[in-house]
């Protein structure tokens, strides 16, 4: 009788253990994504704004001709070099605790602008403290920001897309099955297949039948 209580209590604590275990596995994985998520996203957001700088430049030089002025190399580079500094500031700055996948169109509009407002901000601070000459233009300056929210706004759509379909993301995402009734499974299904952290694995339907075990719904096996 004490060897079977020994037993049950070492039992209990391999389960303990590998519970904790599984809880530990989650939370690395949780902080594997977010890591990824924020890299790409800073990556993005720099090559839209480098995007942003080259439509800026045409609009304002080729179609207005506002930056003949500024033509010179050495103003191109310090004028790229405080944005740069500006966006990183900006980066880190910001707020991007709330997950790119789960935000509305509205939400990146009102991100894409509170983002560029302060990049713009600090951009100019930049250069009114080395007292650089691109400071003079005043359209460059707000042109750039301007055209980088529209950047951002189909930059992040495409980044969405990509963390979601990508191969290379399937090792960051946690297996999921569904219990749900066949109704109100095809809405979960695709609110689950927005969110790249989750790999839908299968769904089981509360009144399915015996013929329904072999089927599927929206793509996903029962």
């Amino acid at each position: 009788m004490p060897r079977a209580g020994k037993d049950s209590d070492k039992a209990g604590g391999n389960e303990a253990a590998a519970g904790y275990n599984g809880k530990e596995q989650e939370i690395f994985m949780i902080a594997r994504r977010e890591k990824l998520q924020y890299g790409c996203l800073f990556m993005t957001d720099f090559v839209s704004l480098a995007a942003s700088v080259a439509v800026a430049w045409l609009i304002m030089d080729g179609l207005f001709g506002k930056m003949t002025d500024f033509r010179e190399p050495r103003l191109v580079l310090e004028a790229c070099v405080m944005l740069f500094i500006a966006y990183v500031l900006t980066f880190f700055v910001f707020d991007q605790s709330e997950d790119i996948v789960t935000r509305s169109s509205t939400r990146e509009v009102e991100i894409a602008v509170g983002f560029n407002m302060l990049l713009a901000l600090l951009d100019v601070a930049c250069l009114a403290l080395t007292k650089a000459t691109m400071l003079d233009s005043r359209y460059f300056l707000i042109a750039v920001p301007f055209v980088n929210i529209f950047m951002m706004c189909g930059s992040h759509a495409m980044l969405k897309k990509l963390l979601t379909r990508s191969k290379y993301t399937k090792g960051f995402r946690s297996l999921v099955g569904i219990v749900t009734t066949q109704e109100r499974a095809p809405v979960i299904i695709q609110d689950l297949r927005k969110d790249w952290s989750k790999q839908l694995t299968g769904i089981a339907v509360l009144e399915a039948v015996a013929e329904d075990v072999t089927g599927e719904i929206e793509g996903v096996a029962i």
